[in-house]
């Protein structure tokens, strides 16, 4: 038996296997750390102050973060009071991230929070407008997942490994070339300034992390 947590990992395992891969995804967690339904209820905060979050584990070339920063720069020229809040390994105060960024003049409205437990990460995204997810290759990344059963939109990459899967080709979330800012600063302003849209998606990322993601559906 072969299993594989995405179809794009399915197909890469195919290459080396004469066995097809069935695809059983990530679950998310079962713990109930945080009412959910809750935190929906009152809907996006004002879009036209919006908070960014983006959570990655490492300054990696992969995970590519300088670009990340680099769109959130740009949006704020058309969005002034928008905020950005990072998370993860490499990106507290005075890690690496807040280093590099700062030597490069991308330090406006960034919020450097590094590693924080994971309830409390999951309360603080609940409060975010956004998650822009830069990385440029995933398998099944759970923060994905997260964002969509929170209602929170996610910018990623339109050639990121399974993430155009995971978000349904672009129902759950605005696929984009992330090895561009520009494309990034414009796929958030596309999201952020169409509220509609906005609402379209959140509620389709919603159902799919019900409908794909969650644990009774991946143990079925």
């Amino acid at each position: 038996f072969l299993t594989a947590v995405s179809p794009y990992i399915a197909e890469q395992v195919s290459k080396f296997s004469k066995v097809s891969a069935s695809v059983i995804p990530n679950p998310m967690p079962t713990v109930p750390v945080i009412s959910v339904d809750a935190m929906r209820r009152d809907g996006p905060q004002d879009l036209n102050a919006p908070v960014v979050a983006m959570i990655l584990n490492g300054w990696g070339r992969l995970k590519n973060p300088l670009k990340g920063l680099k769109a959130f720069s740009l949006l704020r020229s058309y969005m002034p009071s928008a905020r950005l809040r990072l998370y993860g390994h490499d990106f507290g105060p005075g890690q690496l991230a807040e280093r590099l960024a700062r030597a490069q003049g991308l330090i406006a409205g960034v919020e450097f929070i590094g590693t924080i437990q994971h309830s409390d990460l999951l309360v603080e995204l609940s409060t975010s407008n956004v998650l822009l997810h830069p990385s440029l290759e995933e398998a099944c990344p759970l923060v994905l997942v997260e964002a969509m059963a929170l209602g929170i939109p996610v910018v990623a990459g339109d050639a990121s490994g399974a993430v155009p899967w995971m978000v349904d080709h672009g129902k759950c979330g605005i696929l984009t070339d992330v090895r561009s800012a520009d494309a990034m600063c414009q796929s958030l302003l596309v999201l952020l300034q169409d509220r509609a849209r906005y609402n379209t998606i959140r509620e389709a990322g919603v159902r799919r992390a019900g409908e794909v993601f969650n644990a009774d559906a991946v143990a079925e």
